[in-house]
């Protein structure tokens, strides 16, 4: 017998994951997407003697794969073959199976094999260049067969109700109790993320069953974002029946996030299986200590949660979302009132991330949107925010985020070419951008120095940004509508023109001293300042409200622990 690899990944993830703004569609391509290496072959493996059922009776002797490396839509494995032939016959076998099984049928994968017969590095790239040109080679339109098994209502349309193109044959539960017609495709990830979105916040957890027993999020963006009634008793006990968040009801952030450059570091560090096996398992466990840490946070934090709405489950509903979840990727949407702790407990709890003494860090795109707005539209303009990042630097932890008040500003637009139109003249795109390491010499972070981090910057932004809101105080230190005077002259003749130095002229003592601490601090952000004041106002909550803070006052077993994640201070 000889050794070979097999790698098979699943492609063309936007027609599968993207492709309708059904939270429950996304949700589920997402997780098939994450899960399909699971399904493929057992939880447990044996390295030697695979036997895998009956599922793979069809396979050649000696065929049963051994996982290697998953990433969030591929897998490479290992497995013995007799020759060439017998190899091309396990990558069928495994074509077939993703063909026969109803949940993968819809997806679209790509399978190569090679010899192992010499360094593993350099048969991970002949892989991933071989799946690659066979994804070119993949029919770009399949024409689905005829609808003749479920007989479409004469009072619905013959096309799926969620998608709005493919040809409805068969039906699903839209909301109470009332059927519509759906396509296969859709009606599979419907269901399967309804079914599995429990089950993701409980990994790391010694007993995942009983703690994901516990914790329920929200069924949609409208329990996510919505206040008032719907707010718990805890959460009106310790914020008080005056909703301080009651201007961001049914707002909602949208998180992208994407590892920098992670595959260039497992292509210079990953030599061989084992340095791959433990690239792996790194990456698994820091996201198992990530989520955990998230969980924790959500759980003991009465902003994080709302009132069930029926009778059926008493418990509280916690508000989030993850669309995506697994590789270097993740996708979470939570609470307007929430985005800016979500961001810093992610960043808290990868500041300390390295491979092999190689520091891994991350871009973040956030959109700041109302809950209406089409998800699949601000999860492309959260990537793009995302790729902005990368574009500036790719070995730091940078952030970028837009305040959507309008989702139709962005419809059909390229969104630096939007952004450029709602900023000042004399604002570049990396002034736009909360950096790490921002030096407090220069002005922009190409000129980054490592004297600081994202989490510096985070809180010195913070601090600023309340002075100048008057936190505590009864009446605003800075007034907003000095903010829009100073905005309106920026973007007339910038901040060297006349009109805004005659604004600044105006101010009074105090708000000028303030001006000139922001310059201090946050020099890097000094272009953009009344930008970031103004688009951050409402959404960064006064340190009281935040999320260490109100677990605290709660009580909550976990507030210590949510403060220890670094959340309390923000």
């Amino acid at each position: 017998m000889l050794d070979y690899y097999l790698r098979i990944d699943a492609v063309n993830l936007s027609n599968f994951v993207y492709d309708t703004n059904d939270l429950s569609t996304i949700r589920g391509g997402g997780l098939i997407c994450l899960n399909w290496p699971k399904a493929f072959l057992p939880d447990q493996v044996s390295p030697v003697n695979v036997k895998l059922g009956d599922k793979f009776a069809d396979w050649p002797e000696g065929g049963a794969p051994i996982p290697i490396t998953q990433g969030a839509s591929n897998a490479i494995f290992s497995f013995k073959a007799k020759d060439e032939t017998a190899a091309a016959c396990v990558r069928d076998a495994a074509l077939k199976y993703f063909r026969d099984n109803n949940r993968f049928h819809y997806m679209t994968f790509v399978a190569d094999v090679v010899r192992a017969d010499g360094a593993f590095d350099m048969a991970r790239e002949q892989l991933l260049a071989l799946n690659r040109f066979r994804q070119l080679q993949q029919p770009t339109l399949v024409i689905p067969q005829v609808n003749e098994k479920v007989a479409v209502p004469a009072d619905t349309h013959p096309y799926c109700w969620i998608d709005g193109v493919r040809a409805a044959d068969t039906k699903t539960n839209a909301a109470a109790n009332v059927e519509k017609c759906v396509c296969k495709s859709v009606d599979i990830r419907r269901e399967y993320g309804r079914d599995q979105k429990r089950r993701l916040y409980a990994m790391g957890v010694p007993d995942a069953n009983a703690e994901a027993s516990t914790f329920f999020p929200a069924r949609d963006f409208d329990r996510l974002t919505v206040r008032g009634e719907q707010r718990t008793a805890l959460d009106k006990k310790i914020l008080g029946n005056a909703d301080p968040f009651s201007r961001l009801a049914g707002k909602m952030a949208v998180i992208y996030v994407d590892g920098n450059s992670f595959g260039d570091l497992e292509r210079k560090q990953c030599k061989d299986v084992p340095s791959q096996r433990a690239f792996d398992a790194y990456l698994r466990d820091e996201r198992k200590k990530l989520m955990d840490a998230l969980r924790s946070k959500i759980q003991a934090d009465p902003a994080w949660q709302v009132e069930p709405t029926d009778k059926v489950n008493p418990n509280v509903f916690h508000r989030i979302e993850t669309l995506m979840w697994g590789g270097d990727e993740l996708i979470w949407v939570v609470p307007a009132w929430r985005a800016w702790d979500t961001i810093q407990l992610f960043f808290e709890q990868t500041k300390n991330w390295k491979f092999n003494d190689q520091v891994m860090t991350h871009a973040m795109g956030v959109v700041l949107c109302s809950h209406k707005a089409p998800i699949a539209g601000v999860v492309r303009l959260a990537r793009a925010l995302a790729e902005t990042c990368k574009a500036i630097h790719r070995n730091r932890d940078l952030l970028a985020y837009q305040v959507l008040e309008s989702f139709d500003s962005f419809a059909g637009q390229d969104a630096d070419a939007v952004r450029d139109r709602l900023t000042p003249i004399d604002v570049t795109k990396e002034h736009l951008i909360v950096a790490a390491k921002v030096a407090r010499v220069v002005e922009v972070p190409s000129e980054l120095s490592p004297s600081e981090t994202i989490l510096d910057v985070m809180k010195a932004f913070v601090e600023q940004l309340r002075k100048m809101r008057g936190d505590g105080k009864d009446d605003e230190t800075f007034p907003r509508r000095k903010l829009f005077k100073l905005m309106a002259a920026q973007q007339r003749g910038g901040r060297n023109g006349d009109a805004y130095k005659e604004v600044i002229d105006r101010l009074e003592q105090e708000q000028k001293k303030l001006v000139t601490e922001w310059h201090e601090a946050l020099q890097g952000m000094v272009p953009a300042m009344v930008y970031h004041l103004l688009e951050w106002w409402d959404y960064l909550p006064p340190e009281k409200y935040c999320t260490g803070t109100v677990a605290a006052a709660a009580g909550v077993k976990d507030a210590n622990k949510t403060q220890a994640a670094g959340v309390s201070h923000a």
